[in-house]
């Protein structure tokens, strides 16, 4: 269980109730966003939703070739659009 969240500001509810259950807490932050309850903060602009998709999208990449699902020294065949 893991929660990933996209902005600590407004998701102060879902960060609250995961304190109460120890769940560890991923999230997409701002130079002044709130770090109470977070695990884990990762520096970004959290502000437009193209960000906020290639962040996701480099997440699970990452996860991926955690699990060893996919390789971490093949080339990207994928073209990000910005």
């Amino acid at each position: 269980r893991l929660l990933v969240v996209t902005d600590p500001r407004t998701d102060h509810q879902p960060l609250t109730e995961a304190s109460f259950v120890n769940i560890p807490v991923i999230a997409f932050c701002i130079t002044d966003s709130p770090l109470r309850y977070v695990d884990v903060a990762i520096p970004c602009n959290n502000n437009g939703a193209l960000s906020i998709g290639f962040m996701l999208w480099m997440l699970a990449r990452e996860v991926l070739s955690m699990r060893v699902t996919i390789s971490r020294v093949l080339k990207w065949y994928v073209m990000v659009d910005l």
